[in-house]
């Protein structure tokens, strides 16, 4: 594939961008909740250590 078109590109971006979407968000069906507390967690603990 060549890329020395602006639609080849902005087509891989898409491509990619649906495809890191979709694995989120099968990510987020299985572990949401331990993902969003370990995330808030650490970055309440950023915010609070400076």
């Amino acid at each position: 594939m060549v890329y020395d078109t602006p639609f080849s590109f902005a087509f891989m971006v898409i491509l990619t961008s649906v495809f890191f979407g979709f694995v989120m968000n099968l990510d987020f069906g299985r572990y949401q909740l331990s993902l969003l507390t370990s995330a808030i967690n650490s970055f309440r603990a950023e915010k609070l250590g400076g």
